[in-house]
């Protein structure tokens, strides 16, 4: 029953098939481009539109690659169940003081699958297998960010193709967002659009892309030891769906991480995790229950390059307040005076990470 059950997951990932509101008409194609950046956000419920961080801003709001203060890689794999495999990678880098940009891959891999033909003979149904048949979603993005004091706006300009059983279909597609952070409070909030472009046409079936708006907001509490996300997502002939987390930081190197995904119908949408770093490395891990399918299991590796960084999540460096327009202290805070800033940021940057409440 569990292979019958994963089985039909699949053929639902592969057409592209989307849970539909009672009386809109229809579905939509390339689902597959729902499907998070990195394993951090995941854990909390998928919620990362009002404080995306780093390379994760390609996928959850391109306005985020506006914060970015180095270069970042962002890679995730995860199996859905059986042959069902997915997989992310994300490269980001400051464009000048005041934008960042990025490119993103992102892929569903369906694996080999037997084909079946179903016949009719005298009013008896019977299936017949006739050989095996693949099928694999991708997606490749340009992002480019840009800020302006408290505000910053992002774009994304993505090719997107599926091949199944060697029938095929292609769109071009774009994001939009924007993203805000108070200096006053530990607030920021961002809105984005996902997925418009062209129709996705597959052999005789015309579907339209997952079209979808997210509004979302983020706090930062206690000196950053618990980071908190809310995000209301909105698509095309479905309800609107909750999605929020949060996370909890112990010393600077480990996080315990947990959420809500209102978007998962076959269980009850809870998500949990846990993320280490090790100074320009970081690891996280997110688990998603899926009730009789299984248990879904992400990994996610994200790496910091270049030498200018601020030190362990301290008070923020003369460059990143020049960057936010302020002007930077005359001194120096004394030895052991600096206080720490929210405990995400490890380079990438993000609204928050800008910014020391």
């Amino acid at each position: 029953m569990k292979r019958l059950l994963a089985i039909v997951f699949t053929l639902a990932l592969a057409s592209g098939a989307a849970t539909a509101e009672k009386g809109t008409g229809g579905g939509t194609g390339a689902e597959f481009l729902r499907l998070g950046m990195g394993a951090r956000t995941a854990a909390m419920g998928d919620a990362g539109t009002a404080a995306p961080e780093g390379a994760a801003s390609l996928h959850y709001n391109p306005a985020g690659l506006a914060w970015i203060t180095r270069t970042e890689i962002d890679a995730m794999y995860q199996n859905y169940a059986l042959d069902i495999d997915q997989g992310t990678f994300g490269w980001a880098k400051p464009w000048d003081d005041d934008a960042g940009w990025g490119l993103s891959v992102s892929y569903v891999d369906y694996g080999t699958n037997v084909r079946t033909t179903i016949t009719n003979a005298g009013g008896a149904i019977t299936g017949n297998t006739a050989g095996t048949f693949n099928g694999i979603d991708f997606s490749v993005g340009a992002s480019y960010g840009q800020r302006y004091g408290q505000w910053a706006w992002g774009a994304t300009l993505k090719g997107v193709h599926s091949d199944i059983d060697n029938v095929q279909a292609s769109s071009l597609a774009g994001d939009f967002g924007l993203n805000w952070f108070s200096r006053s409070i530990p607030l920021s909030l961002g809105v984005v659009v996902k997925n418009f472009g062209t129709n996705y046409h597959f052999d005789r079936d015309n579907t339209e892309l997952p079209v979808l708006v997210r509004g979302g907001a983020a706090t930062h509490l206690w000196d950053g030891k618990v980071n908190l996300y809310a995000d209301v997502e909105k698509m095309i002939h479905e309800r609107a769906h909750f999605l929020g987390g949060g996370e909890y930081w112990i010393g600077d190197y480990l996080a315990f991480r947990a959420g809500y995904d209102g978007r998962i119908d076959i269980d009850d949408g809870f998500t949990g995790g846990i993320g280490a770093r090790w100074d320009h490395l970081s690891v996280d891990y997110a688990f998603t229950p899926f009730g009789k399918i299984g248990d879904n299991h992400r990994i996610g590796i994200r790496y910091g390059f270049d030498t200018e960084r601020r030190s362990e999540f301290m008070n923020t460096t003369d460059r990143e307040m020049e960057r936010r327009h302020e002007t930077p202290p005359p001194t120096p805070p004394p030895p052991g005076s600096e206080r720490r800033s929210h405990r995400t940021g490890w380079g990438g940057g993000s609204p928050s990470e800008l910014i020391d409440w």
